[in-house]
């Protein structure tokens, strides 16, 4: 399985639990997309509507957490321990 980058982490970890991103920008959402982490309604060319994980996504998620760590609790942005 394809591990994400840490940045593509960091937007997944945000919908880790379930919740939708409301507008996301068309760049970062299509790679997502395009692996299938994630499931989207395009709005406006410019922004995505309503992005949700999809079970392959929480799998991704999940080999992210193993490669880069959870996040500290307080301080710290998601993917960036160990993200070289």
């Amino acid at each position: 399985m394809r591990v994400p980058t840490a940045r593509q982490f960091g937007f997944l970890l945000k919908l880790g639990s379930g919740a939708a991103g409301l507008s996301w920008p068309m760049g970062p959402t299509e790679q997502l997309l395009r692996h299938g982490w994630v499931t989207a309604e395009k709005f406006d060319g410019r922004y995505y509507q309503l992005v949700r994980i999809t079970p392959d996504g929480l799998r991704a998620l999940a080999a992210a957490v193993e490669r880069y760590g959870l996040p500290a609790l307080l301080g710290e942005d998601a993917g960036s321990k160990g993200a070289a």
